[in-house]
Order: C-alpha cells, then sequence, then structure tokens
C-alpha cells in the first residue's frame, strides 16, 4: 500500500479489518462493519484500532495489482493445491471403506 496523504492509516489495521471480516463469515464489504466493536479480536491481531469500511476501502484501493499479485498468487496456489490433496485423500479412504 502506498499512500499519499498525511493521514496515514496503518496498514495493520486495515489489513487486520479486512481479515476480521472474513474470519467472522461477512461476504460484503458492508457487513464488515459489523466487527468494528470487537476490540478482542484486535488485539488479538496486534491492531490498534478497527478501520471504518470507507478507510477500508480507500486502504484496498491504493494496492498496487502488479505488486499485489506477485504474493497473493503464491498464497492461494498453495491453498488451492492443499484443499485438492485433502479432497484426493478423503476420496481414496472412502474407496478403500467400500472394500472392508
Amino acid at each position: 500500500m502506498a499512500y499519499r496523504s498525511g493521514n496515514v492509516l496503518d496498514e495493520r489495521d486495515a489489513l487486520g479489518t479486512l481479515m476480521m471480516g472474513m474470519l467472522a463469515g461477512r461476504r460484503r464489504y458492508a457487513h464488515i462493519t459489523a466487527t468494528r466493536g470487537d476490540a478482542v479480536a484486535a488485539q488479538a491481531l496486534g491492531m490498534d484500532k478497527v478501520v471504518s469500511l470507507d478507510a477500508l476501502r480507500r486502504a484496498l484501493e491504493c494496492i498496487d495489482e502488479t505488486a499485489s499479485t506477485a504474493w497473493i498468487r503464491p498464497a492461494l496456489m498453495h491453498a488451492v493445491l492443499m484443499r485438492q490433496t485433502a479432497n484426493a485423500q478423503r476420496l481414496v479412504a472412502r474407496q478403500f471403506a467400500r472394500f472392508d
């Protein structure tokens, strides 16, 4: 994230708010507002504060697409491969269970 303003938002607070929203099962930006009162989760993530929805949107707009793709793509591919491996293991276990 690269900011041009003097009123700089802490990156940990912005990404932590997004993470709190995802972990709480929020599927839309508007629903992230419901996590603003969760001070315990914010402390657990090492955040100073939970940012507002508008501040989070502005922060996400500042992320350079090409730079973020370089670090997010390997992480997503790893997650997909781990899920496929787990699914294959369950399928093989079911197949062997039929022969018992």
